[in-house]
């Protein structure tokens, strides 16, 4: 082969090489563009997509792998994310507001539905209706809690079918032992409970009256069918287990 058809055999395929890099060039841009559109999710005002969050620390919660919440808020750089609450937010305005105690065991999970990736939660100790699909955003925001023997609670969740409910002179409420119980708290009959307001007022009942007592979303209160109207603790922050 001469030189000449050597060169020319040369320039054939660097045009092919460009034109080809020419043509997929803008189908890649268009593949990333629409990856990024279908996985990109809102912590905290800052955008991520799986490739971010799929670094993060990992957790199984009843065989589901998915990054931890906790991380992703990290992620975000949010200060003492200890002192806030979270609203998960999907698609269709659907929400629920959980504890940063909830973030740190619960997980964003990536989801495929048809073409398209989602994200959805999960958490081990919440009820089902809070393993949100299609998160598009997860807000920090501060909402009404109640902590109970260490754990917090927004003020929501103890009546968002985590327990049964149970009435008292017709006023429904949720069971003050069942939420004790929930926490995990080791021999709850061994501790008497101190009921503090939001002003510092505050009653101590024992264990007894807790499976009497109920807790009342409407006044965030307590009710006692055997105890006086004083015990009636409104506006309540915090059950403190003390032991007897």
């Amino acid at each position: 082969m001469n030189k000449a058809a050597l060169a020319a055999g040369v320039v054939v395929v660097l045009v092919v090489v460009v034109a080809a890099a020419f043509f997929l060039m803008p189908v890649k841009k268009d593949e990333e563009k629409k990856e990024a559109a279908q996985t990109q999710i809102t912590v905290n005002g800052k955008a991520y997509t799986w490739k971010d969050l799929g670094t993060l620390e990992m957790k199984t919660i009843n065989g589901t792998q998915g990054a931890s919440l906790s991380a992703a808020i990290n992620l975000s750089a949010l200060a003492s994310p200890q002192d806030h609450q979270y609203k998960i937010l999907a698609s269709d305005g659907f929400y629920k507001n959980v504890t940063w105690g909830n973030m740190m065991e619960g997980i964003l999970v990536k989801a495929v539905d048809g073409k398209n990736t989602t994200y959805k939660t999960a958490f081990s100790t919440l009820p089902k209706r809070y393993n949100v699909k299609n998160v598009i955003d997860i807000q920090v925001i501060t909402t009404d809690t109640l902590v109970v023997a260490g754990r917090q609670y927004t003020w929501e969740q103890p009546f968002d079918n985590m327990f049964d409910t149970v009435s008292i002179n017709g006023t429904n409420g949720t069971r003050l032992s069942d939420i004790v119980n929930h926490t995990g708290l080791a021999n709850p009959a061994t501790y008497n409970y101190t009921l503090t307001a939001s002003d510092g007022y505050n009653k101590t009942v024992d264990w007894s009256s807790m499976m009497d007592g109920i807790l009342v979303l409407d006044g965030h209160k307590t009710l006692f069918e055997l105890l006086p109207k004083g015990y009636q603790v409104k506006n309540l922050v915090e059950i403190k287990a003390v032991p007897v």
